[in-house]
């Protein structure tokens, strides 16, 4: 029954696993394959050849790696990819045409060009175009070319295009009418190349450069000579030279960019191309490089030209002309060495190296340089190195203006005075300086370095003016000439018949400084750096250092009353007063040389030092006094006022020096007339010197070796701002508790310090006290400092601020301490004297261990009685007597209880000695068998072996009987 039970779960089992298999296989059906139409199919070049029997056939036609005949919906198949579907439904004898139209043409074009023109390709499986091959049957004719395709397999195999048909120039026209189209732009952009070696070769190469501004190179393949070059409107030619060929272009007559036209000279390298006089080029002739139109120089001389011009104005080697004219200079583009000769007089602005006129734009780069040029110094109002005139420009982004001589500037003149009779009226020219460097210039009236001029414009952003001079030229010396570095006037003497403000009206006479360096430049009149005849001077950032003049202003000189310069955070510091000669005033005053280090002031100067964007004066020395500070007496007008506030605010104390006067305690000058020389002494030097941005520093002049003014000079702005500081004391109810004398605020700034660090400086100090009823001030602070203010800790009390610094009005603020008693802190009691350390106790000696108490005595045990004898018979035969009663033995003695020893262990720390416990009587009474005897064990273990036996009968018994 089991067995047949078994069998059928077997069955069943087979069954449903074979039903369950044969359900698996049923329900997973075969594997069918869905083809995404939705994508694009890859498009694949096609190959077409014509066999010999006139059959072509188009293999590697484009289609989709997919089968799209299973495709179920064609018309979804991407539009871009339309003709590839349709070129493989071609069905044959069709005689379908192959449109070459867009077939590169594989002798000219790359592999990615035909790959980029595979659509176009697709689509001409089914195009007709009869210019393919006339001569070829058209579709009704019975030798039609056939076009099959191949598997998509095979047309991923090849994707370059390749056609070839006898007759493969008909199948390309179109592609290389298209080539030609491609070519025909390009040379509007550009014209190939000519090099020339000849004069006859340059001038054809010239005449034949294109005249729609088509760029036309033309490579000087040697050195030659060549008469007039003129680039007319509409040319764009640049010269260049053969790589590492230097080659000169001598010159026997003059380059000429007409306006319109382009010619640029681009040297490969340092001297690529040098422009320089031929043996016929004639001593009076035109200017060597003319430009109305535009002209870029790289790697390019133009040196060694020295002639006299017939044009009495507006000269130089090169000449830049006209509102669209502009000349820029690159790296290694040099005018060097030139020399202009003229008539006393009678040329006017002219340049020994570059002058720009008429609205014209002179760019200067990198690596670029002036240098080495000179004018005569019969010259009237020209430069040695650039002039810029009539509303034109010049912009040094970087370059050198250098080792240039001219009579009134040695490096750079721009502008043109206007007076009242001036018609018409000169445009404003400016220049500005972002880098670049002018250095060693030489002039003989004016400035050495760049003397603007009436209306002209001179904004200084960064570079540096060094090593200039004027009034020096050779042993001759011109004690007039102003401004070793710079010289800005509007052309005003007071000399003149005409008003100043005629020429402040027509004339900018600008100068802005911005930041620059201005260092060791000279004049043999006032102003060894900067000369300022102007109203309009303004010095926001530099460094004014190391210059000299020989009367006046070693830094800076101011010329004459009518002028003013202003100057912002400056430090006019380490500037000496030389010895020289004495001079006479127009009234007769004689002024002395060897005073006023810092600064001085003639009898027409003034002076106003403000708080707010001021300055500082110290360190300074004299040869003769007024190491910081002296003035001369007044001319009936003019006044110095001194503020007793340093550079960002802190204190300073004017003292006489060595004018006569006592010169032990701090004098304060307002409105003053007389003469005076002072020395400063100031604690807050630091922070001045790290808020200043002008410093005038290392110059020196006999009267004024940092400024020297004959006119007015404004230190900072007018405004300053005040601080109030209040006192309140909190007692916690002690009204007798005793408050400090005094309270002293610290007025502080943080500076950097030239290692990175920072550090708090005490600006100024205040105390306050009972009597101004614990109130005070910080005044006449600088607008544009932020401050912070400190009390110095009060012994006793805690300090707070109640009320932060706060504005209560137009330039008041106020700030509030609260200071709280500390709680008074009981008496502190004596600390007590720390106890000797304990004596170590000594070990206690171990008690001796109590002698083992005496056993008692046994007791007796009373002997026996003893056997009375045989009583005596009486003579008569008589009985014994009676035996006495034996006497009770007496009881054993009990031994007395042993006294409690001294020490014992029964506690902790204590210690006793117990009784030793008196020996047990040695005869013992006999033992009784106990459980757990030996003899009891095995008596159970017997037992429980009988047990398990007699279990062990019963289950074999049951075993036999169920069997």
């Amino acid at each position: 029954m089991n067995i047949d039970c078994r069998l059928k779960r077997g069955a069943c089992f087979v069954v449903v696993s074979i039903l369950t298999l044969v359900a698996l296989i049923f329900l997973s059906g075969p594997i069918r394959v869905s083809a995404d139409v939705s994508g694009t199919a890859e498009a694949v070049p096609v190959s077409v050849q014509t066999d010999t029997g006139g059959t072509t056939t188009a293999t590697n036609v484009t289609q989709s790696t997919t089968d799209i005949t299973s495709s179920p919906d064609p018309s979804v198949v991407d539009a871009g990819q339309t003709d590839s579907v349709n070129s493989t439904q071609a069905p044959e004898g069709t005689g379908a045409d192959v449109n070459t139209d867009n077939v590169a043409d594989p002798t000219s074009s790359s592999v990615d060009d035909q790959t980029s023109s595979n659509q176009d390709t697709v689509n001409s499986t089914h195009t007709q175009d009869s210019s393919v091959n006339p001569d070829q049957p058209t579709s009704t004719e019975k030798n039609q070319p056939q076009v099959t395709a191949k598997s998509a397999s095979d047309n991923l195999k090849d994707r370059n295009m390749v056609v070839s048909t006898p007759s493969s120039a008909r199948l390309t026209a179109q592609a290389e009418d298209s080539k030609q189209d491609v070519q025909a732009t390009a040379a509007v952009q550009a014209a190939d190349s000519m090099t020339v070696t000849t004069e006859q070769q340059l001038a054809d190469a010239i005449s034949k450069a294109p005249k729609d501004g088509t760029a036309q190179t033309i490579i000087l393949g040697g050195s030659f000579a060549t008469k007039q070059i003129e680039i007319v409107q509409g040319q764009n030619i640049t010269f260049t030279n053969d790589a590492g060929q230097k080659v000169t272009l001598k010159l026997n007559g003059a380059i000429i960019v007409d306006k319109g036209a382009t010619l640029n000279f681009h040297g490969d390298q340092a001297q690529g191309i040098t422009i320089a006089p031929g043996d016929d080029f004639q001593r009076k002739s035109d200017v060597p490089l003319q430009i109305s139109g535009t002209t870029e120089m790289t790697g390019t001389d133009i040196m060694g030209f020295s002639f006299k011009p017939w044009m009495p104005h507006n000269v130089a080697t090169v000449t830049v002309n006209g509102a669209n004219a502009s000349l820029t200079m690159d790296k290694d583009a040099r005018v060097i060495n030139n020399n202009i000769s003229t008539d006393q007089g009678s040329n006017i602005d002219d340049a020994g190296g570059i002058s720009v006129n008429d609205g014209a734009t002179l760019t200067m780069n990198e690596g670029s340089s002036v240098t080495g040029n000179t004018i005569s110094w019969n010259a009237s109002l020209a430069a040695g190195g650039i002039g810029v005139h009539d509303g034109s420009h010049l912009i040094l982004n970087g370059g050198t203006v250098s080792n240039n001589q001219g009579p009134q500037a040695g490096g750079i003149i721009v502008g043109d005075r206007n007076d009242a009779d001036t018609d018409p009226q000169n445009k404003l020219s400016t220049f500005v300086m972002n880098s670049g460097k002018i250095d060693g210039n030489i002039s003989w009236n004016e400035a050495g370095g760049v003397y603007i001029n009436g209306n002209g414009s001179f904004v200084m952003n960064g570079g540096a003016i060094t090593n200039n001079s004027t009034g020096y030229v050779g042993l001759s010396t011109n004690a007039a000439a102003p401004g070793g570095g710079i010289a800005v006037s509007t052309g005003y003497t007071e000399q003149d018949y005409q008003d100043a403000n005629v020429y402040d009206q027509n004339n900018a006479a600008k100068l802005v400084i911005n930041d620059g360096l201005i260092d060791g430049n000279k004049a043999a009149g006032p102003g060894g750096g900067i000369y300022v005849n102007s109203n309009a001077v303004t010095i926001k950032k530099a460094k004014i250092t190391n210059n000299s003049a020989a009367m006046y202003g070693g830094g800076i000189y101011v010329s004459i009353a009518h002028y003013t310069l202003k100057l912002g955070n400056s430090l006019i510091t380490n500037n000496s007063a030389t010895a020289g000669s004495v001079i006479s005033w127009t009234d007769g005053t004689l002024l002395n040389p060897g005073i006023g280090g810092g600064v001085w002031f003639c009898p027409t100067g003034n002076a106003t030092i403000n708080v707010t964007d001021g300055t500082a004066i110290y360190g300074n020395s004299a040869v003769n006094k007024g190491n910081d500070f002296a003035s001369e007496v007044k001319a009936g007008y003019g006044s110095v006022t001194l503020a007793n506030e340093i550079l960002g605010g802190g204190d300073v104390a004017w003292y006489h020096d060595r004018d006569g006067q006592q010169e032990t305690t701090p004098v304060t000058i307002t409105n003053q007339t007389g003469a005076f020389d002072l020395k400063s002494v100031s604690s807050a030097q630091a922070l001045a010197a790290a808020l200043a941005t002008v410093i005038i520093s290392g110059n020196s002049a006999p009267r004024g070796g940092g400024i020297g003014s004959n006119g007015t000079v404004i230190f900072g702005e007018p405004g300053t701002k005040v601080i109030k500081v209040n006192k309140q004391w909190d007692l916690n109810g002690n009204p007798d508790a005793e408050l400090p004398g005094k309270v002293t605020i610290n007025l502080t700034h943080d500076v950097t310090n030239a290692d990175g660090t920072t550090s708090t400086i005490v600006v100024r100090s205040i105390d306050l006290t009972k009597d101004n009823h614990w109130t005070g001030e910080f005044a006449d602070l600088p607008t544009n400092v932020d401050y912070d203010v400190a009390e110095v800790p009060v012994a006793g009390f805690n300090s707070t601020v109640s009320q932060a610094l706060t504005k209560v009005s137009d330039g008041v603020y106020q700030i509030t301490f609260i200071n709280t008693i500390k709680p008074t802190t009981p008496t502190t009691p004596d600390t007590p004297v720390t106890p000797n350390t304990p004596t170590e106790p000594n070990t206690p000696d171990t008690p001796n261990e109590p002698d083992t108490p005496t056993t008692p005595n046994t007791p007796v045990v009373p002997g026996q009685p003893s056997v009375p004898g045989k009583p005596q018979v009486p003579n008569k035969s008589r009985q014994p007597s009676q035996p006495s009663k034996p006497s009770q033995p007496d009881q054993p003695t009990v031994p007395s209880k042993p006294n409690r020893p001294v020490n014992s262990t029964i506690k902790a720390g204590k210690t006793v000695t117990l009784a030793a416990t008196p020996k047990k009587n040695s005869t013992a009474p006999e033992k009784l068998p106990q459980t757990g005897d030996q003899n009891s064990s095995l008596v159970s273990l017997m037992g429980l072996m009988i047990l398990l036996i007699a279990l062990s009968g019963m289950l074999v018994f049951k075993k036999r009987r169920d069997d």
